[in-house]
C-alpha cells in the first residue's frame, strides 16, 4: 500500500529551518483483539529527494500508543516522526549574500561627494538592482500562509533603508545646492561693493570663510545619515542572524 501525506511547515526560520513530519496510524472500526498494530523499525528512501538535495534527515521516531476505552477494549496508535534539515547553502550563495553586498553598496552612496553628479544615480541603480534581486527572491521562496519567514522581513526592512537613503540623498543634494548659490550670491556681492585696494581681499577671504563653514554643514548632514544608516543595517543584520541561528 502507498499513501501520500502531506504535512505543515515553520517557514519562519528559512532557510535555517528544520521541519518535523508526523503520521499517525490509528484503528477505526477494530480493536486489539481483532487486529492488532505494533511498530517496528523505520526505514527511508529519499531517491525523490535525490536529484534536489534540498534536505537531509536528521532523525526519525516510532512510537506506539495504546487507548483503552473499556474492558476488552483497546485500540493502538501508532505515529512516526521525521525530522528533516534544509541545506541552506545555495540560498545562502544565491539570495543573501548579494542582499548583502547590495547593502553594502548602498552605504557608498555617501561617500561619493556631491560635486560628482552621480550620487542619486547610484542610488537609484542600488534600488533597481536589489528590486530585480527581490523579484528572483521571490520565485525561490516557498509560499507558507501560517508563518512569515524572518528572511521576508529582513528584506522588506532593507529595502526601507534603501528608500530612506534615497530621500537622505535628496536631502544632502538640496542642502549643498543652496550652499552653493549661497557661496554665488556671497561672492557677486561682495564683488561689487569691493573699493579698489585689501578691502577686496577681506570681503573674498570673509566670504571664502562663510561658505567653507556652510559647505561643512553640507558634509556634516551626511554624516549623520551615514551613521545613521549603518547603524539600522548593522542592527537590522545582526538581529536577522541572531534569530535565524538560535
Amino acid at each position: 500500500m502507498r499513501q501520500i501525506t502531506k504535512c505543515s511547515i515553520d517557514m519562519s526560520k528559512f532557510p535555517m529551518d528544520t521541519q518535523t513530519c508526523s503520521l499517525r496510524l490509528i484503528q477505526w472500526l477494530s480493536d486489539n483483539n481483532e487486529v492488532f498494530l505494533q511498530g517496528g523499525s523505520v526505514m527511508s528512501n529519499y531517491n525523490i529527494f535525490q536529484s534536489e538535495g534540498e534536505w537531509r534527515e536528521i532523525e526519525k521516531t516510532i512510537k506506539t500508543i495504546t487507548y483503552i476505552f473499556g474492558e476488552g477494549l483497546s485500540q493502538n496508535e501508532i505515529s512516526f516522526t521525521f525530522t528533516f534539515q534544509r541545506k541552506p547553502l545555495h540560498f545562502v550563495i544565491t539570495s543573501v549574500l548579494p542582499v548583502l553586498l547590495l547593502s553594502v553598496l548602498n552605504l557608498g552612496v555617501f561617500l561619493l561627494p556631491p560635486e560628482s553628479g552621480e550620487k542619486i544615480s547610484l542610488c537609484i541603480s542600488v534600488f533597481l538592482s536589489y528590486a530585480l534581486i527581490l523579484t528572483d527572491i521571490n520565485e525561490v521562496l516557498p509560499q507558507s500562509p501560517d508563518s512569515l519567514a524572518i528572511f521576508n522581513v529582513y528584506l522588506l526592512a532593507m529595502l526601507l533603508v534603501k528608500v530612506i537613503t534615497t530621500l537622505a540623498t535628496v536631502a544632502t543634494l538640496k542642502r549643498y545646492h543652496a550652499e552653493i548659490r549661497t557661496q554665488q550670491l556671497s561672492s557677486s556681492s561682495s564683488q561689487k561693493g569691493r573699493v579698489g585696494n585689501n578691502s577686496m581681499l577681506d570681503e573674498c577671504n570673509s566670504s571664502k570663510g562663510r561658505c567653507y563653514v556652510r559647505k561643512m554643514s553640507s558634509d556634516a548632514l551626511n554624516g549623520v545619515f551615514f551613521s545613521v544608516i549603518s547603524f539600522i543595517m548593522i542592527a537590522s543584520t545582526s538581529v536577522c542572524l541572531a534569530l535565524l541561528l538560535l
